[in-house]
């Protein structure tokens, strides 16, 4: 269509005046088609004198340049040959802006290149051309810097624009002859690139005393001390990169540098071939991403397998990949360098041996159906048995996510081989790992392919229906099972136009809208990276589909549609990423409007309905209703699932809000939503960092209730929460100071007592906490020895005369004037 518009544009302009090619050519730079632009500008070549090709050329030179410059990462190859082209053809519109960018992204494109090859992703043969390609680059960018530094110097006026390009070519050539220098060790080139990171430093050669290091607090300024660590690490210098390094660890560098820091060192560390500091790097550190380092890692490492250390760090790193279930990435790096690094008898060989030979033979047997073929079919069967041998290894149970993984490529293997029955049986052992839908899936898939069923066999396929439609009740499975196929259909945006573009007045406009929405639904379930824009979608969809079907008021199945689409609405409306908040109150409206129809009953989604109320009422920053609505909801609520949702929302709400509730009701609902949230844990995990504040503040609550209320729960709750408290976190002041109070009050007083003493001991003397727990002991202490409280009470006046202080010192003051009426002082 676009390029019909052009045809007509250009047609059109080209049978009058000059002055409609430029109001064409305006009217298009101002609505922002590049695109358009460009191709207009590309017919106007053709036609018209010299001089006006020149000047069209000038013009689209301006507007590749612009186009280039918003290319990410890798850059827009047609537009680059097109800009390449226009350079061949009319070296006069070569602008400055335009060969920048030229230059800009054959860097950008090397640089990928090279990166990919570090990690052993490119072959050698694509990084050799890379280099080729950076070496014309650095002529070019040279001779391009050289021309704009001499225009600089012989003109009368700083021109800022200049300034820039000069600066951006310096560093595009920087990092041009760092790559070159890198790849082939070549220590004149890290010198020039050094020298250059170092003259955008403002320096006049590349020492730490010569640049201007307070520059690293911008991007560029820390980038090119990266720049000159790098090369450093390159050239025969006592120096080396550490220092620099050191400099970029700093606060005030960049951040985004200041992050990568560790990364380049290790990224060193495998250049230098230092092999013990890799292995010790890949064993403690905790800054790096482990899959990134570890593929580095093994595949430098097997490289250098005769080296003893090198074989060390192989076998680590194949191994942090294992546990971190980057098995595409352990089968890329044992096609390319064999088994060495694995036991040739455990599992992983063995389970990646039958990947690597199930990816190959699917490469040629695309289909997702099972084999015909009796060749194809042997051949699963050939592979499902490596699978088999895997699941059997001596080791296998030390992989037990991977087992699971196993498991699944088992089934899968034998459902190509038409082995239904024993795929089925592969799967319902994947099912049991963490990730459950798609093996449960395929394994009614594969009891749904047999022709006669065990009674056995049609026990597991309805228990198996009965499970998905437990867990999975909003998938579109869970509608129509037997539909199963429909899993392996792939549904593209352009088949949800397609039906979106059938008309309002074709009698399939409605089922068009509802498969329309359904398709949206189920990809929104894939969570891809354009979910937000699919959940989007789905809600302009399906709100306007469920104000038609809520007016129903006989066809029940419409009805209960509704019901099943509300709820949907609901779920994608109400996510972090969509909040469509309006279309959630209208879907929950909806839900209002059905159940005052006759015979509709909703109680069975009540529990998901509350908690998405709740859930609109955070996010409308109604707390206080939030509250409300969840003191009132039934325990039967608090013993679901949705209740345990509803309480970490409402627990990350109320913590930062002030409620204007009652006294009495603000612990009820601390207590209530933090008991429920601690419930799904085990004590040990009380005193974690993100659950110490929630387990402290419900055992305050709990006090508080208990002193309000003589409800024992409350007090058996608080000391149990204390104490578990005190196990994990036993030299935490607070938890000291919460189980002392409890104890105190409710629970051992010898126990309370040594909490007291332990405070005492550890916190400052003279402290509010040192003051506080002086007050309490020697308060305890009078109970049963009067006489010793006064004594500790006439020692403590001596030190402080004040008592301490504050509240607590007028009450040990209290304390000691009725301790020596007492006694008859």
């Amino acid at each position: 269509m676009f390029q019909q518009l052009i045809s007509i544009i250009v047609i059109f302009c080209f049978s009058t005046v000059a002055l409609c090619q430029d109001n064409v050519s305006t009217w298009l730079q101002r609505m922002g088609c590049d695109d358009l632009l460009a191709s207009y500008l590309e017919g106007q070549l053709e036609h018209g004198s010299r001089k006006e090709q020149i000047r069209a050329a000038n013009q689209l030179a301006d507007v590749y340049a612009v186009m280039l410059a918003r290319a990410d990462g890798a850059s827009d190859s047609e537009t680059l040959k097109r800009a390449s082209a226009l350079f061949e053809r009319i070296p006069e519109a070569g602008t400055t802006a335009l060969r920048l960018q030229l230059y800009r992204a054959t860097y950008i494109a090397s640089e990928q290149i090279l990166e990919r090859y570090r990690l052993r992703i490119s072959e050698k043969e694509e990084a050799a051309i890379a280099i080729t390609q950076l070496h014309e680059v650095v002529i070019d960018l040279g001779s391009l810097r050289a021309s704009l530094l001499k225009r600089a110097r012989s003109s009368k006026s700083r021109d800022e624009k200049k300034m820039q390009q000069i600066g951006l070519i310096t560093s595009y050539l920087a990092w041009a002859k760092y790559y070159i220098a890198w790849y082939e060790n070549d220590e004149q080139s890290a010198r020039d690139a050094a020298q250059l990171f170092a003259e955008i430093l403002m320096g006049e050669k590349p020492s730490i005393q010569s640049v201007s290091l307070d520059l690293k607090s911008h991007d560029t300024g820390a980038r090119s001390i990266l720049g000159i660590a790098l090369c450093k690490s390159i050239m025969s210098e006592s120096e080396g990169s550490e220092p620099w390094l050191e400099v970029l660890e700093d606060p005030v560098t960049w951040s985004e540098v200041t992050n990568i820091v560790p990364l380049w060192r290790f990224f060193l560390l495998v250049d230098y071939q230092d092999w013990k500091a890799v292995k010790n790097t890949l064993e403690y550190s905790l800054e790096i991403d482990k899959t990134l380092i570890s593929r580095v890692a093994a595949v430098h490492a097997l490289e250098h397998y005769s080296d003893i250390t090198a074989k060390e760090v192989a076998k680590l790193a194949i191994a942090t990949l294992v546990e971190q279930r980057q098995l595409g990435i352990v089968r890329d790096i044992i096609s390319k360098y064999g088994y060495e690094a694995l036991d040739k008898n455990g599992f992983i060989a063995k389970y990646i041996s039958g990947d690597i030979a199930f990816q190959n033979l699917k490469s040629t047997y695309p289909s997702e159906e099972p084999a015909v073929d009796e060749t194809v079919k042997q051949s699963f069967l050939l592979i499902a048995n490596q699978f088999e041998l895997a699941t059997l290894a001596d080791d296998a149970s030390q992989f037990p996510s991977v087992a699971d993984d196993c498991n699944f490529r088992l089934g899968i293997s034998l459902y190509y081989a038409g082995q239904f029955g024993d795929a089925a049986s592969a799967f319902e052992k994947a099912a049991q790992g963490n990730n459950k839908e798609q093996p449960v899936w395929m394994a009614l898939v594969c009891l749904g392919n047999l022709a006669d069923l065990t009674e056995k066999q049609e026990k597991t396929k309805q228990d198996l229906i009965s499970f998905y439609v437990e867990n999975w009740p909003n998938s579109e499975h869970s509608a129509q099972l037997v539909l199963y196929k429909s899993l392996t259909d792939e549904v593209t945006p352009a088949d949800i136009d397609d039906l979106l573009s059938i008309p309002r007045s074709s009698p399939q406009y409605e089922e068009a809208q509802r498969q329309a929405s359904r398709i949206l639904y189920s990809m929104w379930l894939q969570n891809d990276s354009t979910h937000v824009t699919i959940g989007n979608r789905y809600i302009s969809i399906a709100s306007i589909l469920l104000a038609e079907d809520v007016k129903q008021e006989i066809d029940s199945k419409k009805i209960q549609v509704a019901i099943v689409r509300a709820l949907r609405i609901l779920e994608v409306s109400l996510h972090e990423d969509v909040l469509r908040l309006q279309a959630a109150q209208n879907a929950l409206d909806s839900l209002d409007t059905l159940s005052k129809k006759p015979s509709v009953d909703l109680i069975s989604f009540d529990f998901e309905i509350s908690y998405r109320r709740i859930v609109l009422l955070l996010l409308n920053d109604k707390v206080q209703q939030a509250s409300d609505l969840y003191l009132q909801l039934s325990e039967e609520f608090m013993e679901s699932t949705w209740a345990q949702h509803a309480s970490t929302r409402l627990w990350n709400a109320i913590s930062n809000t002030s409620l204007g509730t009652e006294t009495e009701v603000r612990p009820l609902l601390l207590y209530k939503v933090g008991s429920l949230i601690l419930g799904q844990l085990s004590e040990s995990q009380f005193g974690n960092s993100q659950t110490i504040g929630i387990a402290s503040k419900t055992a305050h609550a709990a006090l508080t209730l208990f002193e309000s209320t003589d409800d024992p729960k409350y007090i058996e709750d608080s000391l149990a929460i204390a104490r578990a408290l005190f196990a994990s976190k036993p030299n935490v002041v607070q938890i000291l100071f919460l189980n002392a109070e409890a104890e105190m009050k409710y629970g051992d007083p010898k126990t309370a007592m040594q909490h007291w003493k332990t405070i005492s001991s550890g916190t400052p003397a003279g402290s509010e906490q040192w003051v506080t727990a002086r007050y309490y002991a020697i308060q305890m202490l009078s109970a049963d020895s009067p006489s010793k409280a006064l004594e500790l009470l006439e020692q403590h006046v001596v030190l402080y005369p004040d008592y301490g202080g504050g509240e607590m010192g007028a009450l040990l003051e209290e304390l000691h004037t009725s301790l020596n009426g007492r006694q008859g002082r």
